[in-house]
């Protein structure tokens, strides 16, 4: 079982150096390949193993520019350094997901059988997108916006169904953060009506203050996509065929969806963790410390499942700083992370949007920071 709320971490554990070191990373994402390569160039000699269990099919790539997969159609376009991969000291598995840690025999297993043993283990298994329940939520056509494997799918479902019925697809984005403003775009782009539904009374509300909400939400719609603001989605019915037909919103109102893309929020991937006995946090994530170490001083946590000062970051630069820090203890240095404001910005929808600290100041003791649309 695992050990929930705020349980005292283990004091940061001195390590002798890496000579000899199997150490292995359980998430091949973008903070994964940020700690491999990082690793790399700081120690280029050194006598360690390093390896990267990911579950995705494909070489780690940029989930923050995933949007521009509609342009090309290519994922390699999209793969991050893979100069990496070419260490004989790193060995990446994908396609492989990791199923137990077994922390006294200090070993992994992934789902094809394999035993990785490891003398230092660093979770970076991310988030997973999290949707509301809401009856019709399984029916064929309902899809979440977070890998390249949901984008090629929703590529592939819009051109089937165009085909099928012989007009324009509708599309209906649940969520009008970020990454649903950005699946909306990518509806429209490949052809698709688009309508975006935001349960908050303004999109991105996360970024922008009621004023910048507002100016965006026009600037989008004089794009095309239609947005609507204050209502959710409550349900879905089948059309004849069985597919997705209808999405009946909050205020009984309904839309036409062909297709329907759920972008309502991300979750720590923290089963892993909770299984093998570590300290999580109350609204989850993997209880970490400045070191990044998590309760376990063989273990450390960096990126979206990390819960440090009981938050989990959703955003990438937290997650590079934290394996920086990771690779700079395991070397003898002695930094450490801290949370700092972060920006965001808006991507693929044609129109340029960005946002830099605390903008609706719900944070004591910061001022308001700006955010601006354009």
């Amino acid at each position: 079982m695992s050990t929930p709320g705020h349980s005292p971490l283990i004091a940061p554990a001195e390590h002798a150096p890496l000579a000899d070191q199997r150490i292995v990373v359980i998430g091949g994402g973008m903070t994964g390949h940020r700690f491999a390569a990082r690793l790399r160039a700081q120690d280029p000699e050194g006598r360690w193993t390093l390896t990267v269990i990911g579950e995705e099919p494909e070489q780690p790539y940029d989930r923050v520019h995933l949007s521009n997969w509609f342009a090309s159609r290519n994922a390699d376009l999209l793969s991050l350094d893979v100069s990496v991969w070419e260490d004989p000291r790193i060995s990446l598995l994908t396609g492989d997901k990791a199923e137990t840690i077994d922390r006294v025999a200090a070993h992994v297993t992934t789902t094809s059988g394999t035993t990785v043993p490891y003398d230092r283990l660093i979770l970076a298994t991310g988030s997973w997108a999290w949707a509301p329940r809401a009856e019709g939520r399984e029916l064929p056509g309902i899809f979440s916006y977070r890998t390249v494997g949901d984008v090629k799918q929703i590529a592939e479902w819009v051109a089937l169904r165009e085909k099928t019925l012989g007009r324009q697809v509708r599309g209906v984005v649940v969520g009008g953060g970020v990454l649903g403003l950005e699946a909306g775009a990518a509806l429209q782009d490949l052809g698709a009506a688009s309508t975006v539904v935001e349960f908050a009374d303004r999109v991105m509300a996360v970024q922008l203050d009621q004023g910048g909400g507002e100016m965006l939400r026009l600037l989008i719609q004089d794009k095309g996509i239609d947005v609507r603001t204050g209502v959710g989605a409550s349900r879905f019915q089948p059309a004849g065929d069985g597919q997705v037909g209808t999405a009946v919103l909050s205020d009984d109102s309904t839309l036409d969806a062909d297709i329907v893309i759920f972008s309502t929020g991300i979750r720590p991937r923290d089963r892993l963790a909770r299984e093998a006995g570590l300290a999580i946090g109350e609204r989850g994530g993997v209880v970490v410390g400045d070191s990044c170490q998590t309760s376990d001083p063989a273990i450390w946590a960096i990126g979206e499942c990390a819960s440090f000062q009981e938050s989990c970051a959703g955003l990438i630069a937290p997650g590079n700083d934290m394996a920086d820090v990771v690779v700079d203890r395991f070397l003898g240095g002695t930094r450490t992370h801290q949370r700092t404001d972060d920006g965001t910005k808006l991507k693929g929808v044609g129109v340029d949007a960005a946002a830099f600290g605390d903008v609706n100041a719900v944070t004591p003791g910061p001022s308001r920071s700006p955010s601006s649309t354009r």
